[in-house]
Parts: structure tokens; C-alpha cells; sequence
């Protein structure tokens, strides 16, 4: 992941309002993953006033150093009780065996976790990370169907504790790849093409998300597409999209009422492409925040130009 820079320092004018949403998916990303820490050290409160805490203290240390051998020596010593998040206990234990070697067992403790009943956990944030620890490993072993029926039960079962709409875009990302990679798997490329297509048209450094795993996704993208049409097809296609691309703005009339002092604009612009539409901005914005460039920076034309600078496009148009 890539270290968050001083985003409220501006890159420039037509960049504005992209730096403006990474920077809160940003914020949501390392949300996630304080409410995953905080779970283990919710569970093992009780372990703190017991002969255990010795062992589940080193066990989160050399965890967390990802020294998994010595880690798993400490797991393995503690006996689970009622007062311990058993999920994300069974998840770590997983997490060791994997890294060491033993992935067999490794899915026997995730498929121990996500049948746990017992849940400290009430955001179902381990049985999610189960599921989709399961996922990895069914497709490295390519059984795609199989790993589809765990990305479902993760979807379905145990959803996303959602605060709020940050970093949804990142985490989207991730799992529609794992979407991808088992639809093509079982030889369903278009359904690989429709769950990627809503996320891969933006620029890196604008994402919050590794640069390089993002530019892998986009490449591995465009060879789906190769795998269906030509590169001139492709660039038609494209072309054809950003020709009605779908552009609306109009006063928020509501919140005019509401603060006449201020005027309030709701702006819609997306794309449609391969049958998907591709949503570049669907907000509002207040004139006074902005200023007298705002007109400009959330005009079709800029969006329009915005567009030839995300990875995806330049790639077509190289291709």
C-alpha cells in the first residue's frame, strides 16, 4: 500500500475532486483494518488476566512480525474458551499453517472458524476473512467453483460492515477480481469482463490501493477483453462509450431552500461500456466551497479529459 501524502495539498485544478474521494477511500481502507485489530484484542481480554496471556502475547507478537513458525507454536498452546473470539483464533492458526507450508490444515481451521457459532466479533469481520481466505486458496488449487460458492457465502452470509461509502471502491476492486479469476477459471470470460469493468477505469496514483496490483488488474483486464475482440474492436468500443458518455448537473433545489445562502449543485457523469456502466462521479458539491472554478472543474469537458489519463484507456489507445 502505498503511503498516504498530504492529499489536501492539491496535485492540480483538474484533479481536485479525485484526490478528494481517494483521499476518504483511503481513510476507509485502514478503517477496515483497525476494526480487524481491535477484534483480536477484544477477544483476548479475558486471556490478559489468565496463565495464557504469557502465550497469546507472544503469539500475536510473532504474528504480527510474520514469524509464523514460533507464532504458531504460542496458538497452539492456548485453549479456546468461551470468552475468545474463536474465529479469528482459528483464523491466525490458518494464516500460520499457510505460510508454512501446511495448506490443507490451514483450510481445515478456516473452515473451523467460519462454522464457529460463537462470536465476539459482531461485525462478522472474521468469518468475511475466512471466507475469503478460503477463496485464495481454492483458486491457487483452480477450484474456481468451489472458491465461487465461498466468495457468495462471504457476500451473502457474512457482508461488509459498512460505517459508510469509504474506501468501498478499494475493497470492490479486490473482490470483484477474485470474481474474475473464477468466472474465467469455469471459462465464463464475459461474466469475468462484467465484474471487473465497473473498476478499472481510473488513474493509480488517484486509488488508493498499491499502484502496481492496480495496473496488474487493469492489464489483466485488457487480456480478457483481447480474449473476445481485436484491439480495434476494443478501441471502438471505447471510443463509442466516451461519445455518450452520460453528463447531468442541476441546482440540489432541497438544500437551496435550506441554506440560501449557498448554492448546491448535484452532478451525475458515467460511461457505459462492454453492457457495464462505469460511474466517474455521482455526488454534489457547494459552489462556495469551490469557488469560481467549480463550473469548469465539474464540467463534461473536464471529465471527458480526465478520462484519457486513466490507465486503462491509455492502454487501449497504445494497443
Amino acid at each position: 500500500m502505498n503511503s498516504f501524502i498530504g492529499y489536501e495539498i492539491w496535485l492540480s485544478d483538474s484533479y481536485r475532486i479525485h484526490c478528494f474521494a481517494s483521499y476518504w477511500r483511503f481513510k476507509q481502507y485502514h478503517m477496515s483494518k483497525l476494526f480487524t485489530i481491535v477484534a483480536f484484542f477484544i477477544s483476548s481480554f479475558t486471556f490478559a488476566q489468565t496463565d495464557s496471556r504469557t502465550y497469546i502475547n507472544k503469539a500475536f507478537k510473532y504474528y504480527f512480525d510474520e514469524k509464523y513458525d514460533s507464532a504458531l507454536y504460542y496458538y497452539l498452546k492456548i485453549e479456546p474458551n468461551t470468552s475468545l473470539n474463536k474465529t479469528a483464533f482459528y483464523s491466525d492458526i490458518a494464516t500460520c499453517y499457510y505460510k508454512t507450508g501446511h495448506t490443507q490444515i490451514a483450510k481445515a481451521y478456516l473452515q473451523k472458524g467460519i462454522a464457529d457459532s460463537f462470536n465476539l466479533d459482531r461485525r462478522s469481520l472474521s468469518q468475511r476473512g475466512c471466507c475469503l481466505g478460503l477463496v485464495d486458496i481454492l483458486m491457487e488449487e483452480g477450484k474456481f467453483y468451489d472458491a465461487l460458492t465461498y466468495l457468495r457465502l462471504a457476500q451473502r452470509k457474512f457482508p461488509h460492515f459498512r460505517m459508510c461509502s469509504l474506501g468501498d471502491f478499494e475493497r470492490k476492486i479486490n473482490l470483484n477480481y477474485k470474481y474474475a479469476k473464477c468466472f474465467e477459471g469455469i471459462q465464463q470470460v464475459d461474466s469475468a469482463i462484467n465484474y471487473l469493468t465497473p473498476y478499472v477505469f481510473g488513474k493509480a496514483e488517484d486509488i488508493m490501493y498499491d499502484s502496481l496490483t492496480y495496473l496488474s488488474i487493469v492489464n489483466y483486464y485488457y487480456s480478457l477483453l483481447r480474449t473476445k475482440y481485436s484491439g480495434c474492436e476494443i478501441s471502438s468500443l471505447l471510443h463509442s462509450a466516451i461519445q455518450n458518455l452520460f453528463y447531468k448537473r442541476e441546482v440540489d433545489v432541497e438544500k437551496k431552500i435550506k441554506y440560501p445562502e449557498n448554492t448546491f449543485y448535484n452532478v451525475k457523469c458515467y460511461l457505459v461500456f462492454m453492457g457495464c456502466r462505469v460511474v466517474l462521479f455521482d455526488s454534489e458539491y457547494d459552489l462556495s466551497s469551490w469557488g469560481a472554478k467549480s463550473a469548469e472543474l465539474f464540467s463534461k469537458e473536464s471529465f471527458e479529459n480526465l478520462i484519457n489519463e486513466f490507465e486503462l484507456v491509455k492502454l487501449i489507445n497504445h494497443n
